[in-house]
């Protein structure tokens, strides 16, 4: 059977910005998929594109009001939104801006909401590795894992400053890394779920560094998960 292919978004203008900055202000979810699409694809384009964002406060809060109000209806719209904040991530001297819009406290807002989500479906899948998945669960499995990349990728730019990778510790986020390992690995390639594991135990080996954490990992059964990626 085939998959069910999302439809492509055309392509974006930045003389286009403000008819998708409008598509951020009313209720429909079709038109907020649309808006975050094509300003994405504008940041994706060029760098020159990503500093003019730097300082249009209005496109930043629009997109973050969004992300506050639609994280939980929508996960194409939160990944919009936060694949637009990861190239921020990338650059050291931009971090002030996810700090200021608080985008690395609404990414583990978001892991913690689909690991949740994860937990129901594999219940629901009552799942064997004999087995194929279904269909739709192969779709929304590469759908969230696509998303867990993003927000773990953008946690680990930020925990280059040591105060932020102590907060995330705080956080819990130890236990959501580990968790990451158990997911189901099903027989047909799922593209983000293999860089998705590699993503998590690099940033497992940069939290190792710290003793405080290597109770954390000895709890959480870390040798035992690793060992299957050996």
């Amino acid at each position: 059977s085939k998959k069910s292919k999302k439809k492509k978004l055309p392509k974006a203008k930045m003389s286009d910005l403000n008819k998708y900055k409008e598509l951020l202000y009313g209720d429909s979810m079709k038109d907020k998929i649309k808006g975050t699409g094509m300003i994405l694809q504008l940041a994706q384009k060029n760098t020159s594109n990503l500093e003019y964002f730097i300082d249009n406060k209005v496109i930043l809060g629009a997109l973050t009001r969004v992300l506050q109000e639609d994280f939980r209806h929508n996960i194409q719209v939160t990944s919009h939104i936060l694949e637009f904040f990861f190239h921020f991530s990338s650059y050291s001297q931009l971090h002030d801006i996810l700090i200021n819009n608080r985008i690395g406290f609404k990414a583990l807002k978001i892991i913690d909401l689909e690991m949740k989500r994860y937990e129901m479906k594999y219940k629901e899948l009552d799942y064997t590795t004999k087995t194929p998945l279904p269909l739709d669960a192969e779709e929304y499995l590469e759908t969230q894992e696509r998303l867990l990349f993003i927000c773990f990728y953008i946690l680990l730019n930020m925990a280059e400053d040591a105060a932020i990778e102590y907060k995330m510790c705080s956080k819990n986020i130890i236990h959501y890394l580990v968790k990451i390992l158990d997911r189901i690995k099903s027989k047909s390639i799922r593209p983000f779920l293999h860089e998705l594991f590699l993503l998590v135990i690099t940033f497992l080996k940069k939290l190792s560094i710290f003793h405080d954490n290597i109770k954390i990992f000895i709890q959480e059964g870390i040798i035992e998960k690793l060992l299957p990626f050996t």
